[in-house]
C-alpha cells in the first residue's frame, strides 16, 4: 500500500493571494496577467508542491533570479507587497515565514527591482518585521545525507506507483517498470557509483513525458515524512526533504553553455559555479528533471557522462563562500549526486512519430523496439548547432541512457484524452475555488462539456490541450477578464453554472448526418471526435458570461463546424492545405465508367476488412491519365470527398525536391487515413534520366512506407503521359491502379453548357449546336467560355447572348481571336479550296463523319481550319486502307489549292504545314507501331530506341514514305473526281467565311470501301499564315 498523505500545510485565504499576484501585475505594468494561473503558481512554488510551477511564472518575475524559484517568488512578492500597501501585505509577508520561506541578500534583489527607494525601504522594513530574511551564514557547506534504507526506498517506490497510477488512465507497462526502477536503485549498496536511478522518457510530443516526471516528483516529496532512525534524523530539517526541480536544456544549445549546469572555469569574467551542481549540493535527495534532451549541443550532454560513471558531478568552478575566490571553501567541487534521480526527457518527430506501427510493434516486442528506436536516435542528425549536419545525441550520453530505463511514451488515446479532460475539469474547478473563491459548476453537463473539450481541437488534440490551464483558456477567458476588473472581495464565495442551451445535440444533426455516426459517442461504433480530427474539423461554440443572474451562467450555445488554421498549411512546404473536399461524384459532369470505377475504390477504403479476411492487401495508390483538361483533379477531389478522406494536394515541380516528398507523406501520416494527390507526376520522368533519380526514389520510399497499416496513406497520380512514368512507380503495392479519363463526352459538355443558360438571353440557346461546337474541349475550357461570355456582354454592351454569339466565343477559344489581317482576294480564293478540299474529300471517303465546322476566318497563326466532330464512334481499327483514307483527307487541301487555284495555287506554299505534320505523324505509326506494310515484320519499333529515336529507322522512314505517296495520289484523284462540290464549297466560303456542319447534307459515298470506325475525339485540319 502507498504510504498516507502527510498532514496538509496551512492554507491561505485566496484574498491574500489575489492581493500579491494584483501587485505583481502592477509593478510589471502588464495587464495581461494571467491572475489564476499566477496565484496557482505562488502557491505551488513555495509549498514546492509542483515540479513544473516555475512554467507557470511569468517570465518578467522570473528574469533576475534564473533559476532559483523560491528566491524569485519572494522577491516577487515583496515586489507586490510594495506598491499593493494594506493589512494583507503584511498578513501574506507571514504566511511566507510560516512557510519557513527566507531570502538572502535581499538588499541587492529589492535595489535591483526598484528605482523608488520608498518602495525599496517599505519593503525591506515589511520583510524585516516579519522575519522575511536571512543572513549569509546560511552558505554553510551542506551536511551530508545519511543513506536511504530499504524500507525508505520501498515506501518511495510505493507511492510514487500509486500517484502515476492514479494519474496515467491506462498504466500501461511505464508505471511498472517506473517502480521496478526505484526499487533497484543502487542507493542500497555499500558504495554506489551511479544516482539512484535514471530514466530517459521518449515519445511524440504531448504524450505526457514531463508530466510522468512531475508526478514522480510530487509522489517522492509527499512521502518527505521518511522514517528515521534517530531524533536528530527526524529533526534534520529541508535535507530530510525529496527536492525537485527541471532544467530546459533547450537553453544550452551552444557548445560553451555547458558551464550553466556546472559551472565556469576559475579566470573568466562571469565565472560561477553551475545551476546543476548547485543544486545537488544544497539538495543531495532531489529529483532532476532535465527536459528536451534533444534541443541540448552534444557538448552538453557530454559534461552529464560523468553521473554514470562516478555518481558525483564536478563543478568546474568550485564553491566558495558568497561565491568569493578570495574566500574559504565550503564544499568540493565534485558534488554526490547518488542519491539523487535524473529524468531525461527527449521527443521523437516526423515520420516514426506518427507511425502506429512503431508503437504497436515495440509494445508486442520492447527488446526489438529499443533497439529500432535507439538507432533512430543515434542517426538523427541536425543543423541547428552548426551549418554542418551533426548528431543530435552525444553517443557516450546516448548510450548510457540506453543502458538505463529507457521507457518509450506512445500518443494518447481519444478514451485517455476524454480522462484527461475529466481531470482536467476536476482540477479547473479546485484551483478556481482555492485562488479565486469562485465555485464552478457544470455537473449535468459533464460528458457533454468533456465531448466539447475534444471536438474543440479535431486534428491536434493531445494531452496539452486538455489541461486545467487550456480548459479554462478555452472555456473561461471572459471570466479571467471579469475577475481581474472586480474588487476580490466580490469574488469569494461567488458560484458560476456552465451549461449548454437547450438542443445543442440537435444542432449537431447536420454533423452526425453527413458523417453518418451518432453525436455521443458509442462503444463499438465510430466516434465524432476521431471522424473530426481526421478530417481537419473543430467544432466551435459560442460563449455569453451573464454576472447579473444569481448564480453567475456561462452559456455555451450554437455550435458551428470550423476547419482550424494553421501555419504548417499555408507557409513551407508547398503551402499545403488540408481539408476533405466538398466535392462528390455527382459534382462532376458525364465521366460515369470512370466513376464507377472510382466509386469501387471509394468502397474498398471503406471497407478495407473485407479485403483482409481474404488475405488481399488493400490499394495503396492509383494514376489517372488522360488528355489535359478532362478533370483528373476534380475527380480526385471527389474520391477524398466520397471516402471521407482529408485531402493534401502537390505538384509533379514539387516533388523534384526529397525534402517536399518526406515532408508531404509526413503531414499525410498526421491526418491519415488521408489522400494524397500528385498533379502532373510525369514531371520526374523516369530513373534512365539520372537527374531524376533521388526525386522519383524518394516518392518510392514514401509509397513504399504509407500504403498500409493502421493509418493508410492512399495516393493519386495524374499524367497526361502515361508512358513516361517510371515502370517502377506503376508495380501494385505503389500506384498499381490505372484509370482512363477521356475527353468529356457529349453528356459530360451537357452540364457545362446548361449553366450557359443561366447569363442573360441563355434560356434560348441551341444547347445541341452547342454541344456540336464544343467536341474536345476541357470542362477547364468550357468554364473559360462561359467566364468570356461574360465579359463580352459587359464590353460590348449586349443585352443578352445567342446561339451564334456563344458559338464565335468557342470558336476563339479553341483557335484563337480573330485576326485584324485581311487577306487578299486570292488569297481568300485559294484557302477557301483548301479548306473546301478538307471537308468535301472527308465527305465522300468518311460519310458517316459529321464537319463541325469549316471556316477561313483569319485567327492568330490560320488562315482557315476545318474541324471534324467523331465523338459517335466507337475503337477504330487501323487498316492500311483505313490509313490512306485518312491521309488523303489531310493532304487535299494541298491537292486542290493547286489542282483548282489556277496560276496562284500551282506554286507550293506553307500553308498545308500542320496537315503535312499529321500526315508524317500517323504515317510513322502506321509503320512503326501498327505494321500496316507488307514488308515489315509485326514488330513494335518504338520499343527499340528511347526519346523517339525509332524515327530515324531507315525501314521506318522508308514504309513512311512510301505511305505519303500513295496518300498524296489518292487525294489528287478525290480531288478531281470531287471537282465540282469542291469548289462549289470555296465558293459558299469566300460568302459566308464560316459553314457549320448542320448546313451541310452528309456525303453519298466513298472512294475507298474503308471500315466505318471513328476516333475518339475532333480532329481540325488548318491551313497555317
Amino acid at each position: 500500500m502507498a504510504a498516507e498523505d502527510p498532514a496538509p500545510r496551512p492554507k491561505e485565504p485566496p484574498c491574500i493571494l489575489l492581493a500579491v499576484a494584483r501587485g505583481i501585475a502592477r509593478v510589471n505594468d502588464h495587464a495581461a496577467i494571467d491572475l489564476s494561473d499566477l496565484m496557482l503558481a505562488i502557491r505551488h512554488t513555495v509549498d514546492g508542491t509542483s515540479a513544473n510551477a516555475s512554467a507557470r511564472l511569468p517570465a518578467m518575475v522570473l528574469a533576475s533570479a534564473r533559476r532559483d524559484w523560491t528566491l524569485a517568488m519572494a522577491m516577487a512578492m515583496l515586489s507586490a507587497m510594495s506598491v499593493y500597501v494594506n493589512p494583507l501585505s503584511a498578513e501574506a509577508a507571514s504566511y511566507l515565514v510560516k512557510l519557513g520561506l527566507r531570502v538572502e541578500n535581499l538588499d541587492n534583489l529589492l535595489e535591483e527591482t526598484f528605482r523608488d527607494q520608498f518602495r525599496v525601504e517599505y519593503a525591506r522594513m515589511l520583510a524585516a518585521s516579519v522575519g522575511l530574511t536571512k543572513d549569509a551564514a546560511s552558505t554553510d557547506p551542506v551536511k551530508e545525507l545519511p543513506p536511504l534504507t530499504r524500507a525508505q526506498v520501498m515506501d518511495a517506490a510505493k507511492r510514487v506507483r500509486s500517484d502515476l497510477e492514479r494519474a496515467f488512465l491506462d498504466p500501461r507497462e511505464l508505471v511498472p517498470k517506473i517502480a521496478a526502477a526505484l526499487m533497484e536503485t543502487p542507493a542500497l549498496r555499500s558504495a554506489p557509483k551511479k544516482p539512484w536511478a535514471t530514466f530517459f522518457f521518449v515519445g511524440p510530443t504531448a504524450t505526457g513525458k514531463s508530466f510522468a516526471a512531475g508526478i514522480i516528483a510530487q509522489a517522492l516529496a509527499r512521502a518527505s515524512e521518511l522514517p528515521s532512525s534517530t531524533p536528530s534524523e527526524a529533526s534534520a530539517g529541508p535535507q530530510d526533504v525529496w527536492a525537485s526541480t527541471t532544467f530546459d536544456l533547450s537553453a544550452y544549445t551552444s557548445f560553451n553553455q555547458s558551464f550553466g549546469l556546472v559551472g565556469l572555469t576559475q579566470g573568466y569574467d562571469d565565472a560561477r559555479p553551475g545551476e546543476l551542481t548547485q543544486w545537488i549540493r544544497e539538495h543531495p535527495r532531489s529529483v532532476i528533471i532535465l527536459d528536451h534532451l534533444d534541443k541540448a549541443h552534444p557538448n552538453t550532454q557530454n559534461v552529464l557522462l560523468e553521473l554514470f560513471d562516478t555518481g558525483f558531478l564536478t563543478d568546474r568552478y568550485g564553491f566558495y563562500k558568497n561565491n568569493d575566490l578570495k574566500q574559504e571553501r565550503i564544499a568540493e567541487p565534485a558534488v554526490d549526486a547518488r542519491q539523487c534521480i535524473f529524468i531525461f526527457t527527449a521527443s521523437i518527430d516526423g515520420e516514426l512519430a506518427r507511425n502506429a506501427g512503431f508503437f504497436e510493434r515495440y509494445a508486442r516486442q520492447p527488446g526489438q523496439g529499443k533497439d529500432t528506436l535507439l538507432d533512430y536516435l543515434r542517426k538523427r542528425r541536425s543543423t541547428s548547432y552548426s551549418s554542418d549536419s551533426m548528431p543530435v545525441y552525444d553517443p557516450g550520453l546516448l548510450s548510457a541512457l540506453g543502458s538505463s530505463n529507457l521507457l518509450l511514451f506512445a500518443p494518447l488515446g481519444e478514451a485517455e484524452l476524454r480522462t484527461l479532460a475529466r481531470q482536467g475539469l476536476g482540477t479547473l474547478k479546485s484551483t478556481y475555488a482555492a485562488t479565486v473563491g469562485i465555485r464552478l459548476h457544470w455537473e449535468a453537463n459533464t460528458e457533454l462539456l468533456v465531448e466539447a473539450s475534444l471536438l474543440a481541437h479535431g486534428a491536434d488534440l493531445d494531452a496539452r490541450k486538455v489541461t486545467a490551464r487550456a480548459l479554462r483558456d478555452l472555456w473561461l477567458p471572459e471570466l479571467d477578464t471579469y475577475a481581474l476588473r472586480q474588487d476580490f472581495a466580490l469574488l469569494a464565495g461567488q458560484s458560476l453554472d456552465i451549461r449548454f442551451t437547450p438542443g445543442t445535440l440537435e444542432k449537431l444533426e447536420p454533423i452526425k448526418e453527413r458523417l453518418g455516426i451518432p453525436v455521443q459517442p458509442q462503444p463499438d461504433g465510430p466516434d465524432l471526435v476521431q471522424c473530426l480530427r481526421r478530417r481537419n474539423r473543430t467544432v466551435v461554440f459560442e460563449r455569453t458570461l451573464d454576472t447579473q443572474a444569481s448564480p453567475w451562467t456561462l452559456t455555451l450555445h450554437d455550435p458551428q463546424v470550423a476547419v482550424p488554421q494553421r501555419a504548417e498549411d499555408f507557409t513551407g512546404g508547398g503551402a499545403l492545405v488540408v481539408e476533405v473536399p466538398s466535392v462528390r461524384f455527382g459534382d462532376v459532369q458525364g465521366h460515369v465508367v470512370v466513376k464507377q470505377r472510382l466509386q469501387q475504390i471509394v468502397h474498398l477504403l471503406k471497407e478495407p476488412r473485407q479485403l483482409e479476411q481474404w488475405a488481399v492487401a488493400s490499394p495503396s495508390g492509383m494514376v489517372l491519365h488522360g488528355p489535359p483538361g478532362t478533370g483528373k483533379t476534380l475527380l480526385a477531389k471527389a474520391l477524398a470527398g466520397e471516402a471521407d478522406l482529408p485531402f493534401l494536394a502537390a505538384n509533379g515541380v514539387d516533388l523534384l525536391d526529397p525534402r517536399f516528398t518526406q515532408s508531404l507523406y509526413e503531414r499525410a501520416r498526421h491526418y491519415a487515413p488521408a489522400l494524397v494527390f500528385l498533379d502532373e507526376i510525369d514531371v520526374l520522368g523516369n530513373r534512365q534520366q539520372t537527374a531524376y533519380t533521388a526525386a522519383i526514389n524518394a516518392l518510392l520510399s514514401a509509397l513504399d512506407g504509407f500504403g498500409g497499416g493502421s493509418s493508410p496513406v492512399f495516393t493519386v497520380a495524374a499524367t497526361n503521359y502515361l508512358e513516361r512514368l517510371d515502370p517502377a512507380l506503376l508495380r501494385p503495392g505503389r500506384l498499381g491502379l490505372h484509370v482512363e479519363v477521356p475527353m468529356l463526352d457529349r453528356e459530360a459538355r451537357r452540364g457545362f453548357i446548361t449553366r450557359y443558360q443561366a447569363l442573360p438571353g441563355g434560356q434560348s440557346l441551341d444547347v445541341e449546336a452547342l454541344l456540336d461546337a464544343t467536341t474536345g474541349l476541357s470542362g477547364a475550357a468550357l468554364e473559360s467560355v462561359r467566364n468570356e461570355a461574360a465579359y463580352a456582354l459587359l464590353r460590348e454592351g449586349r443585352a443578352e447572348v445567342d446561339t451564334a454569339f456563344m458559338r464565335e466565343i468557342i470558336t476563339t477559344e479553341r483557335f484563337g481571336p480573330r485576326s485584324s489581317r485581311a487577306l487578299s482576294a486570292a488569297d481568300k480564293r485559294l484557302t477557301a479550296l483548301h479548306e473546301a478540299g478538307h471537308a468535301e474529300v472527308s465527305r465522300a471517303l468518311f460519310p458517316q463523319r459529321r464537319i463541325e465546322q469549316v471556316s477561313i476566318v483569319p485567327r492568330q497563326h490560320m488562315l482557315g481550319f476545318t474541324v471534324f466532330d467523331r465523338e459517335d464512334d466507337g475503337f477504330v481499327k487501323h487498316t492500311r486502307a483505313r490509313v490512306l483514307d485518312e491521309l488523303a483527307v489531310m493532304l487535299a487541301g494541298r491537292a486542290a489549292q493547286q489542282q483548282l487555284g489556277g496560276d496562284d495555287g500551282a506554286d507550293p506554299d506553307s500553308g498545308a504545314s500542320n496537315d503535312i505534320e499529321h500526315a508524317t505523324h500517323l504515317a510513322l505509326r502506321a509503320a512503326a507501331q501498327w505494321a500496316l506494310d507488307p514488308n515489315l515484320p509485326p514488330i513494335d519499333y518504338t520499343q527499340f530506341a528511347a526519346n523517339e529515336r525509332w524515327r530515324e529507322d531507315p525501314a521506318v522512314r522508308r514504309v513512311a514514305e512510301a505511305l505519303l505517296s500513295e496518300a498524296q495520289a489518292h487525294a489528287k484523284r478525290a480531288v478531281t473526281t470531287y471537282r465540282q462540290p469542291i469548289e462549289a464549297m470555296a465558293e459558299r466560303l469566300q460568302r459566308e467565311e464560316v459553314v457549320s456542319g448542320l448546313d451541310m447534307p452528309l456525303g453519298a459515298g466513298s472512294m475507298h470501301a474503308s471500315e466505318q470506325e471513328q476516333a475518339t475525339s475532333s480532329q481540325d485540319n488548318t491551313r497555317r499564315l
